[in-house]
C-alpha cells in the first residue's frame, strides 16, 4: 500500500521541484497535498492523515521547528523529513531534536537523495507498525488465556471443587482476580429467551453480544469496585460481590440492586435485550457460598 506524502513549503516552485522529482506511485509514495506552511499542513491533516510529511525549516506563519513538535505531539505515528537550504544549520539541528528522522538539503536534493529519505522513513514506519502489531497479538493472547483461567476458577468455585480457602486464594491471585474472601453475594444471571436469540444471530453476531454484554457489565463493576461477571454457558453468567468488612446488610443491598438496576438498563438500551437476576443472601465467608 502507497504511503501518503504531505509536502510543507512556502515556496511553490519547490513544491512543484518535490513533486516532479521522482515517479512517486511507482515507488510506493503518494503526495496526498502540499501546502505553505505548518498551519496550512495542520489544517489540511483533516483531509489527508500523510504517513510522511516532508516540511521545509524556515516559513512564515509557522515554521517547521513548531510543527514538527505538533506533529511529535499530537501524531506521533508520522515520520518527519525536514527540508532545509544551506544557511539553516540552526533549523536543521532543531528538527532533528524535535524528532525528524532526516533531512533534505535543498541545494543537493537529487532523485535519489529524497528516495533514500522516503525509503528510510517507510522503513522507521514499518518498524513500528511490526511492533505495534506484536504487541496487539501478544495482549491478545494474554487477553484469551485470562480468560480461560477465570472461567475454570469460576467454574470450579461453583461446582465445589476447592478444598479450603487457601486454595481459593491461591486461583484468584493466578487469575488476576483482586477480592475479598469475606461477605460475599452471588448473583445468577441468565439473558432471556437465550434459545430465540440463538435462532436468530449466526454464531458471530452471538458471541459479539456475548462479548458486549460482559463488556457493559463488567464496566458498571468496576466503578462500584465491588464485583466480577464471568460467562459460565450458554446465556448464563455468574456476578461474584466481594463486601470484605463492609457487612450492612442495607448496604450490601442497595450497592448490589443499583449495580444490577444499571446493568438491566445498559443491555437494554445498547443491545435491546433483558436478563434475569437471581441474588443470593450474603455469604460470610466464601467456603459457605
Amino acid at each position: 500500500m502507497a504511503l501518503k506524502v504531505l509536502i510543507v513549503d512556502d515556496d511553490m516552485v519547490m513544491r512543484t521541484s518535490l513533486k516532479t522529482l521522482i515517479d512517486w506511485e511507482n515507488n510506493g509514495y503518494v503526495i496526498c497535498g502540499d501546502v505553505a506552511n505548518g498551519s496550512a499542513a495542520i489544517a489540511f491533516m483533516n483531509k489527508c492523515q500523510p504517513d510522511i510529511v516532508i516540511t521545509d525549516m524556515n516559513m512564515p506563519v509557522m515554521d517547521g521547528v513548531a510543527l514538527i513538535e505538533y506533529l511529535q505531539e499530537n501524531m506521533p505515528h508520522v515520520k518527519i523529513i525536514a527540508l532545509s537550504g544551506y544557511d539553516d544549520f540552526d533549523y536543521v539541528r532543531q528538527s532533528m531534536k524535535k524528532g525528524a528522522i532526516d533531512y533534505l538539503l535543498k541545494h543537493k536534493l537529487t532523485a535519489d537523495v529524497l528516495l533514500e529519505v522516503l525509503n528510510t522513513a517507510r522503513a522507521s514506519l514499518m518498524k513500528e507498525r511490526r511492533e505495534m502489531d506484536d504487541r496487539r497479538f501478544r495482549q491478545e493472547i494474554l487477553e484469551s488465556a485470562t480468560d480461560i483461567i477465570r472461567h475454570t476458577f469460576v467454574t470450579k468455585l461453583i461446582e465445589g471443587e476447592y478444598p479450603d480457602e487457601e486454595s481459593i486464594a491461591a486461583e484468584l491471585k493466578y487469575a488476576g482476580l483482586d477480592i475479598n474472601l469475606r461477605n460475599l453475594v452471588v448473583v445468577a444471571v441468565e439473558i432471556d429467551d437465550y434459545p430465540f436469540l440463538k435462532e436468530k444471530y449466526k454464531p458471530k453476531d452471538l458471541s459479539r453480544l456475548i462479548k458486549t454484554f460482559m463488556d457493559l457489565s463488567g464496566n458498571i463493576l468496576a466503578e462500584s469496585g465491588r464485583g466480577f461477571i464471568e460467562h459460565v454457558n450458554d446465556g448464563d453468567f455468574i456476578i461474584i460481590f466481594s463486601f470484605g468488612f463492609s457487612a450492612s446488610t442495607l448496604f450490601v443491598s442497595n450497592r448490589v440492586m443499583n449495580d444490577i438496576s444499571r446493568i438491566k438498563t445498559s443491555i437494554k438500551r445498547y443491545l435491546n435485550i433483558t436478563a434475569s437476576f437471581g441474588v443470593s443472601k450474603l455469604v460470610p465467608n466464601i467456603m459457605d457460598a
